[in-house]
């Protein structure tokens, strides 16, 4: 199977992505933090966390499609029977109960789908909006958008609302964790670039079943590989004394 360049870590248009990192920050703080904000203050976590494992349901069909892309058929497995349980026993997946009783989440979109079939990663960019990305990443969020079944079920039986409805609160789960990474940061700009990368590279790892490092042309180590790298003693105690002879 192809693999292409995990993740470029250059920055070749910085000076633009810091610009539209400073125009979003902006956006979130006139819009959404102040939403953001009310949504918490206002509804219960209980609640919220029922918001949030619905919308995570609706995403399944989706990761299950990239998982069969990315020839991952235990992973597949494992998405499509969180669905199901979660779907029926799990009311329409407001509950997790899966994950409950062991059938953790899986990663799958597009920008992974498109690594594992030999499309590079291109330089990081900052998108409108959305933050963080990569060329490749860009792509396959639009692809993941325009052909993602859950959305487009919800768009069908409810219409423009509901759909906007789950857009907002998605948006607004993001803007929660961007402050928890922006907190205490000099540098906001450079903390979430790698905060964006490592997250982005454990992603790329889980669609090969491989460690993958920002900036190497290809994936490492195994990810079942944690073995340390073992030092000859022997040999390096017999270079010392040659070194000083």
């Amino acid at each position: 199977m192809l693999r292409a360049n995990a993740l470029d870590t250059s920055d070749p248009y910085e000076q633009t992505n810091r610009a539209v990192f400073n125009a979003n920050n902006v956006v979130y703080d006139i819009a959404l933090r102040p939403v953001a904000g009310a949504y918490i203050t206002v509804v219960p976590s209980l609640i919220r966390q029922r918001i949030s494992s619905g919308i995570n349901n609706l995403e399944e069909p989706r990761i299950l499609a990239n998982n069969i892309l990315q020839l991952r058929p235990n992973a597949a497995y494992k998405t499509f029977g969180r669905f199901m349980i979660n779907s029926t026993l799990g009311v329409g997946g407001l509950f997790d109960v899966a994950t409950w009783g062991g059938l953790e989440r899986q990663t799958g979109d597009f920008g992974q789908t498109l690594y594992v079939y030999g499309v590079s990663s291109g330089p990081y960019l900052v998108l409108p909006i959305f933050g963080p990305s990569t060329v490749r990443d860009t792509v396959g969020k639009i692809v993941d958008e325009a052909s993602d079944p859950g959305t487009y079920a919800i768009d069908r039986v409810g219409g423009f609302w509901p759909t906007l409805a789950i857009g907002v609160v998605g948006s607004l789960e993001r803007i929660d964790g961007l402050d928890d990474v922006e907190a205490g940061s000099i540098d906001a700009y450079s903390r979430l670039r790698s905060v964006y990368l490592q997250k982005r590279a454990s992603e790329l790892g889980d669609a090969v079943g491989l460690s993958v490092t920002p900036g190497l042309d290809k994936p490492t180590t195994p990810i079942t590989d944690t073995a340390p790298i073992k030092v000859n003693k022997a040999k390096t105690k017999r270079r010392r004394a040659k070194h000083h002879g």
